[in-house]
């Protein structure tokens, strides 16, 4: 399930397709290429290059915490707002606050646990419908990272891609983990225009979110 929550509309997208949620108004390229890309950062230099955004000043919150959710645990600026549970079936969201009067979008993350018990999805068939919907349910999506990645004893697939929702372009970053028949996804959205803006904190919090 794919979520996009307005003041006045909530937006569902089929199950397969992470979650993807802001707490106030959702507000992109279309070149469809696919990059094996390295990190959120290198997908950000990529897009700096295009779009001319280098330099741009990155958030740096000053103090950060560590929250326990159920079986997981994240680590996050302590002036982010934690939900838990989160909007809409969600595990939690984390919502950043606003940066000024203006600023009506909060970069968000959320997770999401989906049973696959019994269907014999594997992580590369769930990959694979995941991308298939992004080209269907987002305007002008642009896949940007798809990559595995090993960490620990756990491995997940990094999906990174950019599209418009209403009259926002956004970018998302998800990883997302099979395990015992079950994904376990986890999605950062923000503003494309802000993508190097938050890079170095979205890299961290999705770094920190540790599994049971």
């Amino acid at each position: 399930m794919h979520m996009f929550f307005t003041r006045t509309l909530l937006v569902l997208l089929p199950p397969l397709l992470a979650l993807s949620l802001n707490a106030q108004s959702l507000q992109s390229n279309s070149n469809n290429e696919l990059i094996q890309g390295n990190d959120y950062l290198a997908s950000n230099a990529l897009e700096d290059r295009i779009t001319g955004n280098q330099g741009k000043n990155r958030v740096e919150p000053p103090t950060w915490k560590t929250s326990q959710i159920g079986a997981y645990s994240l680590e996050h600026p302590a002036d982010w707002t934690l939900q838990q549970p989160g909007q809409m079936g969600t595990l939690f969201t984390l919502l950043s606050p606003l940066e000024s009067p203006d600023d009506a979008f909060h970069e968000n993350l959320n997770a999401i646990e989906q049973d696959l018990k019994g269907m014999g999805i594997t992580l590369d068939a769930y990959i694979e419908l995941t991308e298939q919907q992004i080209q269907t349910y987002i305007t002008k999506p642009s896949v940007l990272v798809s990559r595995r990645v090993k960490k620990g004893k756990n491995e997940y697939h990094q999906l990174v891609y950019t599209g418009i929702q209403g009259k926002y372009s956004l970018r998302f970053e998800q990883y997302v983990w099979l395990l015992n028949e079950k994904a376990v996804v986890l999605t950062f959205t923000g503003e494309k225009s802000k993508a190097e803006q938050y890079a170095a904190l979205a890299t961290r919090i999705l770094g920190s979110f540790t599994l049971p």
